[in-house]
């Protein structure tokens, strides 16, 4: 069944080289000339002349470099520079009108140092790595974190060195060319690994959401992580009379014979009257629960003030509807006088202190809470701090009709009489109507970083969204962030975040099939996958759970250094950069995870192949990797980038009579593929380019398996890839309000991240 096809292939061959012999002179490429030997840097030109017209089509390697040409009277030229990303190391094809059999070269580069794969790792005290070196003029050396490794006679190389959170691995090629490689381990976490840009016109479109999401904000809970926050402390006394304690005493006066003698008098011992600070009251807001927030507005601003200095953040204008206060009063003795004691031992008082030690809480209804007020907004060990730094304009109506107050004293000051009760009514009703610009500072003061919180979480609900997500096989993926920064740019009229994260597989307690997700929006209240997980994810935790057993052991992420390129500053309300090393990372957590693992059961006989289960199954198919997939960019003018494979497994296994599966056939695929990406209308046109191949394998015919990669399952691949639509394309619903995210653009112009844009509505 099989040769038919095979001999079309070879018949198509066949009949394109005839026909290719019929080519005429339309087209010649001049420069670069065809070569067998190596280049040992880029063409500086690509040039074709043509006779009549200039050729419609220009390939290099497969993918269409026609716009990189320009028309120089009877040539056709295009700057090297503008294409050497597409270029390999090795053998190159320039073709042109190949729809026409018109002419192609074939030249050789080398001019970087060799390509560096690793095949295997393991880490028991120290990390042993293995790995092959390719390069067309041939390796000479190559050395791991400073340590040099041997090379074998088919260039594998193999070495042992100190375990650690980076590896840098340094090869040179024969001619003393050199290459690099950084791999970053599993547990780090990457800086900057999103970066945001939003105009407040986007953030004036989220506000319905967030303000959605502050009605469902348990704002008393947030209060007391926070603490009590002081109102005011004052002193009550009360008023003591004159107590006689010893009174006055006189020895009578007697005469004798007209001769008298004095009055002696003892003089009288009194206290009073007094008045004695006999309590001290401290008042703390402790409860709040609002019944609505309306924001009437959020704006980008940024300024000076004469206590915080220099601030960035947001002016906030709204309204709590409908507040009810809990302020704790907290009563306690004061050190009393000998006199003050004394007197009250003698009104028989004293047994009445020690039940005034305590607290109580009163209650105060706000109708109407308005507040216009600046807010400076930073990031601080992960989480987004809110600072008011100044009020604008405050509105409470007047005390009776907007502010009402509630005090039931405990029954022990009415006892204790003296006026004191009436005292501590005027006390607290007085202080609590003077506190009321701190009650507002306090309640808005407590309420504005959740709702800064919020407001970020809104921003990037389609990025840092904390994930956790069980895998069929058992393992946990999780997609973690952390805010490290916040920046106004753009004259008060954007808002940059700036987001470290970790995406990482762990062990996890998950049944085969029993997929679930937990999400983190902010709130403490996260139900995660299993309850070992991290239930609150404003930080990052330091240490990443142990990687699933699924997948062989991976050295860590490709790692690019160097800085994160920032945000877009165009016209559109949302840019974000995704770092490579992010995408890298994530990479990693997907190999650890064994998605890519795929065992496929059949059955084979009669000229036939079908799908089974695994019982009845006589030949099975497992493919896996036992590296990580890896992005890398290549070109110094138009970046490309790569999705690069090594050692992508094909095992064809066959049952026995006792039910085992035994290898027939390991063949080893690996690729470098340039991807094409660009967004229309909303959707990812996302195209796996013409590849780099190289296929391993016992008794097959690589050539043809090239081919039937490179062509059918390629094109296979692009046509089932531009019908997904790009995931922030997305209908965010919160409380029955929705914001559209419309992506507008992707940019692929450096190697360290990939931005896009979106505007919202």
């Amino acid at each position: 069944m099989i040769k038919k096809p095979i001999n079309l292939v070879f018949t198509a061959i066949l009949v394109i080289t005839m026909l290719a012999g019929c080519v005429t002179d339309e087209f010649v490429i001049e420069l670069p000339e065809q070569n067998q030997t190596y280049l040992d840097e880029v063409p500086s030109t690509l040039r074709i002349s043509y006779v009549n017209s200039a050729p419609n089509v220009v390939m290099l390697n497969g993918v269409d470099i026609t716009e990189n040409f320009q028309d120089d009277s009877g040539y056709f030229v295009a700057q090297g520079s503008d294409v050497d990303g597409l270029l390999n190391q090795g053998s190159n094809v320039l073709s042109v009108e190949p729809g026409k059999f018109g002419p192609k070269h074939t030249f050789f580069m080398d001019t970087e140092g060799p390509k560096i794969s690793i095949s295997e790792v393991e880490i028991n005290g120290m990390t042993t790595i293995q790995g092959q070196l390719s390069d067309p003029s041939g390796v000479a050396e190559i050395s791991i974190n400073g340590v040099i490794v041997s090379i074998d006679d088919n260039d594998g190389f193999a070495g042992e060195v100190v375990t650690s959170d980076m590896y840098h691995l340094v090869a040179f090629d024969s001619d003393g060319r050199q290459s690099e490689t950084f791999y970053s381990d599993r547990n780090s976490i990457v800086e900057d690994a999103i970066k945001v840009r939003v105009d407040e016109t986007a953030i004036h479109d989220m506000l319905p959401i967030a303000q959605a999401a502050i009605a469902d904000m348990d704002i008393d809970s947030l209060l007391q992580q926070s603490g009590n926050s002081t109102l005011f402390s004052e002193q009550v006394g009360i008023y003591l009379p004159k107590v006689v304690l010893v009174p006055k005493i006189c020895t009578p006066k007697i005469c004798t014979f007209g001769i008298c003698t004095p009055q002696i008098c003892t003089p009288e011992v009194s206290a009073g009257p007094v008045n004695i600070k006999l309590l001290g009251l401290e008042a703390s807001l402790v409860d709040v629960d609002v019944e609505e927030v309306n924001i009437n507005k959020l704006d980008i601003e940024a300024g000076n003030h004469w206590a915080f200095g220099d601030w960035e953040g947001v002016s906030f204008d709204g309204e709590i509807i409908d507040a009810h206060l809990g302020i704790k009063i907290e009563s306690y003795v004061l050190g009393l006088t000998d006199i003050a004691s004394s007197i009250l031992n003698i009104l028989g008082l004293s047994s009445l202190l020690d039940p005034m030690d305590g607290n109580f809480t009163v209650y105060t209804d706000v109708s109407r809470l308005r507040a216009a007020a600046d807010v400076a907004i930073s990031a601080t060990d992960g989480a987004v701090d809110a600072t008011i730094v100044s009020i604008n304009a405050i509105g409470l109506g007047d005390l009776d009709s907007d502010f009402s107050i509630d005090i039931t004293l405990p029954g022990v000051f009415n006892i204790f009489g003296l006026g004191l009760a009436q005292t501590m009514v005027d006390t607290i009703t007085g202080g609590i109507e003077g506190a009321k610009n701190l009650i507002f500072d306090l309640i808005f003061g407590q309420l504005l970083p959740p709702l800064a919180d919020v407001i970020v979480d809104s921003i990037v609900n389609e990025i840092r969204v904390n994930v956790a997500v069980g895998i069929t096989n058992g393992a946990q993926l999780s997609t973690l962030f952390e805010v490290s920064d916040i920046d106004v740019t753009n004259d008060a009229n954007s808002l940059v975040l700036y987001l470290n994260g970790r995406v990482g597989a762990e062990e996890a307690d998950v049944s085969p099939g029993d997929v679930e997700t937990g999400t983190d929006f902010g709130s403490p209240d996260v139900i995660w996958v299993s309850d070992h997980f991290m239930p609150d994810q404003i930080e990052i935790p330091e240490n990443l759970g142990p990687a699933p057993e699924v997948a062989p052991t991976a050295l860590g992420f490709r790692f690019t250094p160097g800085l994160i390129r920032e945000v877009s500053n165009g016209d559109t309300e949302i840019a974000l950069v995704a770092a490579t090393n992010y995408i890298n990372q994530g990479m990693l957590a997907l190999y650890e995870s064994g998605i890519s693992i795929v065992k496929l059961p059949l059955i084979i006989g009669n000229n036939s192949i079908i799908l089974a289960s695994e019982g009845a199954a006589t030949h099975r198919v497992v493919n896996y990797p036992s590296s990580p997939f890896e992005l890398a960019f290549r070109g110094s003018v138009n970046k490309v980038p790569y999705l690069i494979i090594n050692n992508f497994h094909i095992v064809t296994q066959e049952k026995t009579a006792s039910g085992e599966w035994d290898q027939v056939k390991d063949a080893v695929f690996s690729a470098e593929i340039p991807i094409s990406i660009d967004i229309e209308e909303g959707h990812l046109k996302l195209a796996f380019l013409t590849p780099t191949l190289s296929f391993e394998a016992s008794n097959a015919n690589n050539l043809l398996v090239q081919y039937i990669l490179s062509t059918i399952v390629i094109e296979q691949i692009n046509l089932g890839i531009a019908q997904i639509p790009l995931p922030l394309m997305t209908d965010v619903t919160y409380g029955g309000e929705t914001l559209v995210i419309d992506p507008q653009g992707i940019d692929v112009s450096d190697s360290s991240g990939i931005g896009v844009t979106a505007n919202t509505h």
